[in-house]
């Protein structure tokens, strides 16, 4: 898998796709998984790696391309950390003009208890507390966490936290 995955980032390195419609020069398919406020998800077809661009409809793409910035540099500034490198995806591209990453794909099993609820998540305080943990811990502050973000790796048996952008 490994050989493919580094076939895949050259193909994108090589291409450099600003939108879906450039990444299709690649010659890979994309699924849709997913959308907020900024940008758009897709899982790479075949391979475990997720590519998120920065939504052309929003009109402010500046903005949108800035919310790539912080998300790559406070994972990026996370993983130092060896404790909470395994519960964090990793980063495989990052193109800071465009502001598309491709990152680690996390099957899309959410936790499987009470807190796979983000309303039951918020209710016991779990977002807060592991925020709070992570901001005493590093110094870096997760504003967007709930249970929608959160990923049980079956692979590895981690927890992962799957997006830390504000």
């Amino acid at each position: 898998m490994t050989k493919k995955i580094n076939a895949a980032i050259r193909l994108i390195k090589l291409w450099k796709p600003w939108t879906t419609e450039d990444f299709s020069k690649t010659g890979l398919r994309l699924n849709k998984v997913g959308e907020g406020a900024f940008r758009k998800a897709f899982h790479i077809v075949g391979l475990p790696l997720i590519i998120k661009f920065p939504k052309e409809d929003d009109g402010d793409l500046r903005t949108c391309i800035r919310h790539s910035v912080i998300e790559v540099r406070k994972i990026k500034a996370l993983r130092e950390f060896s404790i909470l490198r395994p519960h964090l995806p990793k980063i495989y591209y990052f193109d800071k003009t465009s502001g598309v990453v491709v990152m680690e794909y996390i099957d899309d099993t959410k936790i499987k208890t009470d807190f796979a609820d983000t309303d039951a998540a918020r209710a016991y305080g779990v977002d807060r507390l592991v925020a709070r943990l992570i901001k005493a811990h590093t110094g870096i502050t997760v504003e967007d966490f709930s249970a929608d973000n959160v990923r049980y790796d079956r692979k590895t048996r981690f927890i992962k936290l799957i997006d830390v952008a504000y």
